[in-house]
């Protein structure tokens, strides 16, 4: 994973060094997921191309231990251009672990960042789609994919997210070993934790016509190189990424009419806003979301209760 990151030539290769030794750490010891990784190294990368340009120098040791604070708030007002106050605390949060750890390790010391105050971030509620409105959704799959096994492919994976309260990543790293029976699957959440979901009858169904349909034949014989592989593919037998899912369900929404807040993340949102509102405990559903703290999940009691069991039982049935 780390190797995949290209050397930044706006800083010395020393600092190149250190952002790879806080890059591993966050792997190997924090044990963060490749997403998370990739947004660090972005931040990071953006606020080290901000002071090569600044001082038209590369960036190296002596540079990050000579910053002030009025220069952290230059780069974090530059951000703040084209970035929402929740990206900019995230970039705040990730400067100060990054001066953290190299200060931790003999490397660098400017404490600085320390007195950089964080941007306020306005706590909004999870919302929910409608279980009218992801019906329609599923429809629309139908109409906009020309290949069956797209249709039946896109359609399963929304089945499982809603179904099981997936976060996007999760879904697109099931792997067929992970289902079992076609009674719960392994999913492998944040910070490398595994937990065990039941699957519904409506996500089994969906995943079973998925793979009667699919050119690429699924299955658990050991010579088969799809065995180890990410379920949801495309033609050329490449994983499906967060980018072409999210596309999709972005030209849809926008066909439909829809709100533009509905991403493949609300069907999680979804699944545990119904849960709670047809009564489900909060601890069990925080176990099926993987949070680890209750206070994360709490934040769905906010919502407003509504009947939707009935609508519940027509999608489920559908």
């Amino acid at each position: 994973m780390i190797e995949d990151f290209k050397e930044n030539n706006t800083c010395t290769r020393t600092v190149n060094e250190y952002l790879n030794k806080f890059l591993n750490f966050l792997q190997v010891e924090k044990k963060y997921s490749a997403n998370t990784l990739e947004a660090y190294y972005r931040d990071l990368v953006f606020f080290l191309n901000f002071f090569s340009n600044l001082r038209q120098v590369k960036v190296d040791v002596d540079t990050l231990e000579s910053l002030s604070l009025f220069d952290l708030r230059k780069w974090l007002s530059t951000r703040g251009l084209d970035h929402t106050n929740s990206s900019n605390a995230r970039a705040v949060a990730v400067l100060r672990s990054f001066f953290k750890f190299l200060k931790r390790n003999n490397l660098i010391i400017n404490q600085e960042i320390d007195k950089l105050k964080t941007p306020k971030i306005s706590k909004s509620l999870p919302r929910p789609v409608a279980i009218v409105d992801i019906k329609k959704i599923i429809d629309e799959i139908a109409v906009i994919r020309k290949k069956d096994w797209h249709v039946k492919r896109d359609q399963a994976l929304i089945y499982l997210i809603y179904g099981c309260g997936l976060r996007i990543s999760e879904a697109l790293s099931i792997r067929l070993v992970d289902i079992q029976n076609f009674q719960n699957i392994v999913v492998m959440g944040k910070g490398k934790k595994q937990r065990i979901i039941p699957l519904l009858e409506p996500v089994t169904d969906a995943l079973k016509k998925y793979f009667q349909i699919c050119p690429y034949k699924f299955n658990t014989d050991l010579n088969n190189p799809l065995r180890l592989k990410g379920i949801f593919i495309k033609d050329n037998c490449q994983a499906m990424t967060r980018f072409d899912y999210n596309q999709l369900i972005t030209l849809i929404r926008r066909k439909l009419n829809l709100s533009e807040d509905i991403t493949p993340h609300s069907f999680r949102h979804s699944f545990a806003t119904h849960l709670l509102q047809n009564g489900s405990d909060l601890r069990v559903i925080q176990d099926l979301l993987g949070h680890e703290s209750l206070s994360t999940t709490q934040k769905y009691t906010k919502i407003d209760r509504v009947k939707i069991i009935e609508a519940f039982q027509k999608f489920a049935n559908r």
